[in-house]
């Protein structure tokens, strides 16, 4: 009888650290599932994002190619970030003429063109999607080259979203993600 009990006290101790083993990597893979969780909605979060600022410069070059209204177009880019939740700027050359952005109760015109920025747009021609500083705070962006009338880049336009009003928007969403996520494995153990 006394090496019937010594094997069951081995099984048990056996079965006890199986079990805690299961329950570790059960706790890890829930981990790592709602890292993934976050990160794959971050991306697609980023990529509608992005895709909301490429269509804010198509809205605007659309509406400034067709306005016959006033020369000055402040009105429309106050709409048009009312529209779409995203800053909007026109450049004349590498200068704010018009910008929906503002610092200290001021809308920010008079300012320059980051220089990185001017060459890849002004002298290059192209248009830029991605991160870039306004005024020393990170943003989402698209900038998009205007033209005169012989084809020449005489300026550029831009939609914009500040990470800091993504982060505040957004990263309640992450977390609820992430408890709703964690609460729901949980109740599978």
């Amino acid at each position: 009888i006394k090496i019937m009990y010594g094997k069951n006290r081995k099984v048990h101790k056996l079965g006890r650290k199986v079990g805690l083993l299961t329950t570790f990597l059960l706790i890890l893979s829930i981990a790592a599932t709602v890292m993934l969780c976050v990160q794959m909605f971050y991306k697609l979060a980023m990529n509608l994002l992005e895709d909301e600022c490429v269509s804010g410069t198509n809205m605007l070059a659309y509406q400034l190619s067709h306005d016959a209204g006033p020369e000055d177009k402040t009105q429309l880019l106050d709409d048009l970030k009312e529209q779409f939740g995203c800053e909007f700027t026109v450049f004349e050359g590498n200068v704010r003429k018009y910008t929906t952005i503002i610092q200290d109760g001021e809308r920010v015109v008079g300012t320059e063109l980051a220089e990185n920025l001017a060459e890849i747009i002004l002298e290059k021609g192209e248009s830029y999607v991605g991160n870039a500083q306004v005024l020393g705070v990170d943003h989402l962006c698209s900038y998009v080259p205007t033209h005169d009338e012989s084809g020449q880049v005489n300026g550029l336009i831009f939609a914009g979203i500040s990470f800091r009003s993504f982060s505040g928007i957004y990263l309640p969403d992450f977390c609820f993600t992430g408890i709703s996520i964690w609460t729901r494995a949980s109740s599978i153990l």
